[in-house]
């Protein structure tokens, strides 16, 4: 229970942030960058070397991309029933289709499930989401743009972004049996912990509510998939806790 009451008090304050006059405009910007190339990194590295890989994590691993792939055909087939046009299309199928893990849900699994949630969600944040939106999902925004995409950019991309290139090196040092010591595991403890309560304050500094902007018609069609992706989930065993 005081797991979730810090989630919410987090987000509440990141709205009230907002408001707070002389308050840094782009602070979120800020805490961002900290969670990237700070905390996500400190985190990948203590609990990817600690997983022990079995079979049972391949299906939540590789989840993601069949939700995505799901997305894709669902709302292409959807498009010319509901009258959407290609950019309401494209919109659809990136948000739908591909779960923030990292920034919402690994501060959800850490609260709600704690180390061996938060190891699960590495998995499927760094080796299924990130992979499927630095992938997958960049296709098909171009596709549904007209734009031309490089496929050595997005490679490029891949393996500058921080969090990913610590999970390479958290699995080669996995897979040689390698352990940090305690004092080492305390230190990246300590370094990864203000993630939670950072990555939950800059998700509150982001909320805006925008009634003029508001389009229900797409928006109930986008919450009907992820009620019936959430349900997937529900079926999927992965062990006790399952992170979904």
């Amino acid at each position: 229970m005081t797991n979730l009451v810090l989630l919410f008090v987090c987000l509440l304050l990141g709205v009230i942030l907002q408001r707070v006059k002389g308050f840094p405009k782009d602070a979120h910007m800020v805490l961002n960058a900290i969670i990237i190339y700070v905390c996500l990194p400190a985190l990948t590295l203590l609990y990817t070397t600690e997983i022990h890989f079995e079979r049972s994590q391949i299906l939540p691993i590789i989840m993601p991309y069949i939700l995505f792939g799901v997305a894709f055909v669902f709302f292409k087939i959807l498009a010319p029933i509901a009258q959407f046009d290609r950019s309401t299309t494209g919109a659809l199928t990136l948000t739908a289709g591909i779960s923030s893990i990292s920034f919402v849900g690994f501060p959800i699994f850490e609260l709600l499930f704690g180390k061996e949630g938060l190891q699960m969600g590495v998995l499927m944040s760094q080796a299924g989401s990130f992979v499927v939106c630095g992938t997958l999902g960049i296709f098909t925004a171009s596709f549904y743009s007209s734009s031309e995409v490089s496929a050595l950019k997005i490679i490029k991309d891949i393996f500058q972004f921080p969090p990913f290139v610590a999970f390479c090196i958290a699995i080669i040092l996995n897979n040689s049996g390698f352990h940090f010591s305690s004092i080492e595991a305390d230190i990246l403890q300590k370094i990864g912990s203000p993630f939670t309560i950072l990555a939950l304050i800059s998700i509150g500094l982001q909320i805006s509510f925008k009634r003029k902007d508001l389009q229900v018609k797409p928006l109930l069609y986008g919450l009907f998939y992820k009620l019936c992706e959430l349900r997937v989930k529900n079926q999927v065993k992965v062990g006790q806790p399952q992170p979904i």
